[in-house]
């Protein structure tokens, strides 16, 4: 079960236009239990992922923006101060990433935008080049889901049609995107540096000595 927080927001006026714009999801409600801490607040450059992710969709003119909380909701909630955001409870995020997948669908069922830019935050080396180029592919061919490519495989950020979401949204347990896409005529966007992750202290603690978190 979810519920919503609206904070008041402007909206894009493409909103008005049809739905030609897109939504911004962004999935923090994980509890982080191999790290032992809460990969939300880890900060790069003096600002949590969070905050850094957050900011970093909404500056791709979203026509609105939806965070899914749910471990530590209210220290989560915190780090959305001043952001024109609609907070996503999830309630049972520790039954894992399909919940938020579900309470991300929910939360844009009612939208009119077509398309999705669904984000984690545990992708220190995200930046606004490659959400750009998603969404670029994604205009070009408005047929195919935009997914990322790094490691090997595919996965978040991508670009999806709501109805994928929603069908993302009716998995269960730890199973998230890939399930759904692999059926799916798809683009894939390259960035090799996305694999950099923080599932486990040492590669915290490898990031850290690298610099790219603080």
């Amino acid at each position: 079960m979810s519920g919503q927080t609206p904070a008041p927001a402007q909206r894009d006026p493409r909103a008005a236009n049809g739905g030609a714009g897109h939504l911004g999801v962004v999935l923090a409600a994980g509890g982080s239990r191999r790290l032992g801490m809460p990969k939300q607040l880890l900060r790069r450059e003096g600002v949590t992922l969070l905050r850094r992710t957050v900011e970093k969709v909404l500056a791709t003119g979203a026509d609105a923006v939806f965070v899914v909380l749910g471990a530590g909701l209210e220290r989560m909630r915190g780090e959305l101060d001043g952001l024109q955001v609609t907070v996503v409870v999830n309630q049972g995020w520790s039954s894992g990433l399909a919940s938020s997948l579900k309470a991300g669908a929910c939360a844009v069922a009612a939208q009119r935008a077509g398309q999705v830019l669904l984000v984690g935050v545990d992708q220190p080396m995200l930046d606004a080049a490659h959400l750009a180029r998603l969404l670029a592919a994604a205009r070009e061919r408005p047929e195919h889901e935009v997914v990322s490519g790094y490691a090997g495989t595919i996965g978040i950020p991508a670009v999806v049609t709501r109805a994928t979401l929603q069908q993302a949204g009716s998995l269960t347990g730890d199973r998230g995107l890939k399930t759904v896409l692999a059926a799916r005529p798809r683009t894939v966007v390259d960035n090799p540096a996305l694999a950099e992750d923080i599932d486990t202290p040492e590669a915290l603690a490898r990031l850290r000595a690298s610099g790219v978190l603080d």
